[in-house]
């Protein structure tokens, strides 16, 4: 909430007073903003562009964030494209920044003990991940049950958490080819949950935003 996010800004501030750091690394433009204020660092300040958020593409916001990005020594972002297809096509940063790419691939050791479902009777459809998106779930779960109607041997197994876990919840109870996992560890469970789905589902509201985002994660 907002005023959680005041209090959290609040609470960098008095970090940062306290710390004198030498560098100081942001994913947040409001911490960042709370960073400029407070200190001057010798070593810069460093924005980490973990994800994009919307409101930085509004006509009437992007000044104010490219007079926020100017200050930074560096830029981190985890594809080209969302240097590419974001900070430069929005005119978010100017050409003498840099911008250094760090890709952030699932680490292969994680599937290692990976062994793919065989091919049985049944056909188990995942959806592993965050939750959004009430229309794709529930598609996931009609789709399933339509397949089941024409004597399709089909079931859904869902593994995650996420703003719409509550529509997965409900979804699953007391039905017996729709399951919930619960939340998972992905440093431990992404080979066993993957290894209990013949086919992965994934799909994204068409937004300008996931568009960003297909062309930077897929």
């Amino acid at each position: 909430t907002f005023v959680a996010r005041i209090r959290a800004c609040l609470g960098a501030y008095r970090q940062l007073r306290r710390l004198d750091p030498w560098c100081v690394q942001s994913s947040a433009l409001d911490f960042l903003l709370v960073a400029f204020l407070t200190s001057s660092p010798a070593g810069g300040f460093i924005y980490d562009l973990q994800d994009v958020r919307g409101w930085m593409r509004w006509w009437c916001v992007r000044p104010f964030v490219r007079s926020l990005l100017s200050r930074t020594r560096l830029i981190v972002v985890t594809s080209p494209r969302f240097e590419s297809e974001f900070l430069r096509r929005y005119n978010l940063i100017s050409s003498p920044l840099s911008v250094l790419c760090i890709p952030n691939p699932v680490d292969r050791v994680r599937f290692l003990e990976y062994r793919p479902r065989p091919v049985d009777r049944e056909i188990v459809i995942g959806y592993i991940g965050t939750f959004r998106g009430p229309t794709a779930i529930r598609a996931l779960a009609d789709g399933v049950a339509q397949a089941r109607q024409r004597g399709i041997p089909a079931k859904g197994l869902f593994a995650g958490t996420g703003p719409d876990l509550q529509l997965v919840r409900d979804l699953c109870a007391g039905c017996d080819y729709l399951r919930y996992d619960g939340p998972f560890n992905q440093s431990h469970d992404l080979a066993r949950l993957y290894g209990q789905v013949n086919i992965v589902y994934a799909v994204y509201n068409n937004t300008e935003n996931n568009r960003i985002h297909w062309a930077c994660r897929l």
